[in-house]
């Protein structure tokens, strides 16, 4: 989990970069199918 710059995934990714929009489309599509969950 040291890892800052795997394939897509960052833990604080910048907010309105690529990556920070794209992470919030996938969650909200899987709260859309109702398979997200906490």
């Amino acid at each position: 989990m040291q890892r800052r710059y795997g394939v897509g995934v960052s833990k604080k990714p910048a907010k309105g970069s690529p990556e920070m929009k794209a992470k919030m489309a996938d969650l909200r599509a899987k709260r859309r199918e109702g398979s997200f969950r906490l």
